[in-house]
């Protein structure tokens, strides 16, 4: 198919003519330079042999006239660069030059400005950094301790004698006499404020200037003390992540620090960084008879003193004033590896009678010290504290946190008897729904340490009548107990206490079968009985109004009724004496 074929108008444009602009001529003055002649110098004549033109292009690598030029196949890099002819062989490379020597002043400025001294001190000219001269010496301070910094500097020719003496020895080969160089520098180190030197400048005085030699305070190495306190917080760093034989080696160590404070001289705790070492020993379990030996020298600071007296008196438990200047301390204005260790004594110290300021000062000591032992012990006495104030929230939280961090740690095992313990007040009064909060942390565990959980919550719920957390618990521990177990056993008689009082006849009368009485312990054989005879007491067939006897034997029901009534006084019994523990422990 042909398609129509179009014509577009054409359009003329009008033409623009602009004006010719004429530009005046300028004549440059005819400058007539002196013609040189130059000898003329007569060079031999040298025959060369005679070659055709074919011959000779082809000696040179080109074709002869009239043939096309054909160029050779570029290798390598030059294949991507191409060919330049006539002016772009001087200007391209002319180019990339200034392209490279301007890239490379503005690196060398860049690299001067990383250079330079910071804002706010000024550098003299000639001198380093730190403001020392070349040859190591400091620059000249003006005389009577500093002049204005504002006054203008005087006029060349109106120096001082004192001033203008250095460039006269510099200007003679003079500059280095020392004598003269040593004296300067002991003038200038006394403070800036003494004799002016002769002949110095308008008024006689503050236009002079000195050398002042700065001297970097001294740095002593630290004393054996506190290199090893520093090695046992290391080792209490590394049992905390699970390290065996850090474990066994500090209480080594422990044992030969004491040894050394024991036998340090009195002079020893005149320096303040061995009696901080000295705190931290203590704090950390040490002996206080080497306390003592140091409080004996008398040589400790004023302001450790009392601070050494009162960890003596924690560690040997006697109340009074002395041990009462440790509650006075703020931790976070110690250094952190003591303030840590001074606030978990203080939660200590407080627990008795401020349970909320002791959970306030363990939290303090875990933020001072991050991944020590020190945090460890206060997560586990935090979760306690934690379980008797019933903040399940937090509880279950630092329950996480410390499984998380610190399962490996070698008293993870005390951590989970706390735990339990916790657990078992808190089952006294949790709300199923509360109990989601835990959730997350018990399904972390092993089979076997949620089975003791579940059946510690089991006991204790049933006990105080929290039915449905004892349903729960004992469902869980019976679900992951082996078949004829005495866990499982167990908890069929947890479950069974209760539900005793559930509305389902068909369900209750047979809550305890299959469990024998004599596999259970000791303590659970009177709640096995209770829970017989409630429920015997609740669903015993009645003995006329039948048609047909009931199936099973009525003599044998009696005879476990009777059995139950019997050790109903003793289930009892036993029942208000797990109470009296938990009102203890709480």
């Amino acid at each position: 198919m042909k398609l129509p074929k179009f014509s577009l108008p054409k359009i003329s444009l009008p033409k623009i003519s602009l004006p010719k602009v004429a530009l005046p001529k300028i004549a440059l003055p005819k400058i007539a330079l002196p013609k040189i002649s130059a000898p003329k110098i007569s060079l031999p004549k040298f025959s060369l042999p005679k070659f055709s033109k074919k011959k000779a292009a082809e000696a040179e690598g080109a074709k002869p006239e009239g043939e096309e030029s054909i160029e050779a196949p570029r290798k390598g890099l030059k294949r991507f660069i191409p060919r330049l002819k006539g002016k772009a062989r001087i200007l391209v490379p002319a180019a990339a030059a200034l392209l490279l020597l301007g890239g490379g002043g503005g690196g060398y400025f860049l690299w001067r400005m990383m250079q330079a001294p910071p804002q706010g001190g000024t550098q003299v000219a000639g001198t380093n950094a730190n403001g020392a001269q070349p040859d190591g010496t400091q620059p000249a301070a003006p005389e009577g301790g500093g002049a204005d910094k504002g006054a203008a500097p005087k006029p060349e020719g109106e120096h001082s004698e004192a001033g203008a003496a250095p460039k006269e020895g510099e200007a003679h080969g003079e500059a280095n006499k020392p004598a003269e160089k040593e004296a300067k520098d002991g003038e200038a180190a006394a403070g800036g404020h003494g004799k002016a030197p002769e002949g110095g400048g308008h008024g006689g005085g503050g236009g002079g200037k000195q050398k002042v030699v700065i001297e970097p305070l001294p740095i002593s190495p630290p004393s054996e003390i506190e290199l090893m306190v520093r090695r046992l917080q290391d080792l209490q760093e590394k049992v905390s992540a699970g390290d065996g034989e850090a474990f066994k080696e500090m209480p080594k160590h422990l044992r030969r620090l004491g040894r050394v404070i024991f036998e340090a001289p009195a002079e020893t705790w005149e320096k303040k960084d061995n009696a901080r070492a000295l705190i931290v020993y203590l704090l950390s379990g040490g002996n206080p008879t080497a306390g003592r030996k140091a409080l004996a020298s008398q040589k400790l600071p004023a302001s450790d003193a009392p601070v050494v007296k009162a960890a003596v008196a924690y560690l040997e438990n006697v109340e009074g004033p002395d041990r009462d200047v440790m509650l006075t301390l703020d931790p976070l204005a110690l250094d952190p590896s003591l303030g840590s260790s001074v606030a978990f004594v203080q939660s200590v110290l407080m627990t008795p009678r401020d349970r909320d300021g002791a959970i306030a000062k363990l939290d303090i000591a875990r933020l001072l010290a991050p991944g020590g032992l020190v945090e460890e012990a206060a997560l586990r006495r935090e979760v306690g504290l934690l379980a008797e104030e019933r903040q399940y929230e937090k509880f279950a939280a630092l329950g996480r946190q410390y499984w998380a961090r610190f399962r490996a740690s070698p008293y993870a095992e005390n951590f989970l008897r706390q735990f339990m313990l916790g657990v078992a007040r808190v089952a006294v009064s949790i709300k199923l729904s509360e109990w989601s909060q835990l959730d997350a942390f018990i399904e972390s565990l092993t089979p076997e340490t949620k089975r003791n959980i579940y059946l510690t919550v089991a006991q204790n719920a049933s006990v105080v009548g929290n039915v449905d957390l004892a349903r729960m618990a004992a469902r869980r521990a019976r679900d992951l107990s082996p078949e004829d177990s005495q866990e499982r056993q167990r908890a069929i008689v947890y479950g069974a206490l209760a539900a005793v009082g559930d509305a389902d006849p068909a369900t209750s009368a047979r809550l305890l079968d299959g469990v024998d009485r004599a596999k259970l312990p000791p303590g659970d054989q009177p709640l096995h009985d209770a829970a017989a005879y409630v429920s015997g007491r609740i669903y015993r067939p009645p003995a006329k109004g039948f048609k047909e006897a009931p199936p099973g034997d009525a003599t044998a029901v009696d005879a476990d009724l009777t059995r139950a009534e019997q050790l109903l006084t003793q289930g009892d019994a036993v029942i208000a004496s797990v109470r009296k523990t938990m009102t203890r422990q709480r």
